[in-house]
């Protein structure tokens, strides 16, 4: 269960990406958090661990919608589909055939990161302002919005970090025993067509 709640880790910051943040106030930023509609990123992501000395590398495709879903589909080194819905999260590793399921709410303690995204996808900051403090600061084209937890013990991270220039996005995740990852995003489409992909990605990720 350990290896499905940590695969969630970089949608953190994923809904963040769709907000006009350079032409845009804190508080216009944060009235618009929530999608509108299906969105596709490509990314890439490095994770520095402290038990290894080399970095682990991936790439592939985050997709999500209005609805409360996001799907992590990732392509290197392997194909692994990792989904988080209302009402569970999925985990389906093609190489091996292993798929994982468990049903939302949960009372793991890893699953407030996945929580924290949902309420971050449905615009539910009253909730996020009372697990965090976010900070938005902008220096001419670049920006960074913070999320620093009001109660460093019981959060899944220690600092929440989403930079900017232009169409590049940079999310980094601190965790408290001193692991790193960072993803870069770029937008690579949007719009209703992708509904169907999302929900073709569910029934496989359930075995359906």
């Amino acid at each position: 269960m350990e290896k499905l709640l940590t695969c969630f880790k970089t949608g953190m910051g994923f809904l963040l990406l769709m907000a006009p943040f350079c032409q845009a106030g804190p508080d216009t930023i944060y009235r618009r958090l929530h999608l509108d509609q299906p969105a596709q990123f490509q990314y890439k992501e490095t994770r520095q661990l402290k038990l290894f000395t080399s970095p682990w590398q991936g790439d592939g495709y985050m997709l999500a919608s209005p609805g409360g879903v996001m799907i992590k589909l990732q392509l290197s080194p392997h194909r692994v589909i990792m989904a988080a819905t209302p009402d569970e999260l999925l985990y389906f590793d093609s190489r091996t055939g292993e798929r994982r399921r468990l049903s939302l709410p949960s009372r793991y303690p890893q699953v407030q990161g996945v929580l924290l995204l949902r309420h971050l996808m449905q615009g539910d900051l009253d909730e996020v302002r009372r697990h965090y403090k976010m900070s938005v600061t902008q220096d001419g084209r670049q920006w960074q919005i913070r999320l620093l937890p009001l109660d460093p013990e019981a959060a899944p991270f220690k600092k929440v970090t989403l930079q900017g220039q232009g169409t590049q996005r940079l999310l980094t995740l601190e965790e408290k025993d001193g692991d790193l990852s960072r993803t870069e995003f770029v937008l690579d489409q949007e719009g209703p067509d992708l509904q169907y992909a999302i929900a073709r990605l569910i029934r496989e990720a359930r075995g359906e």
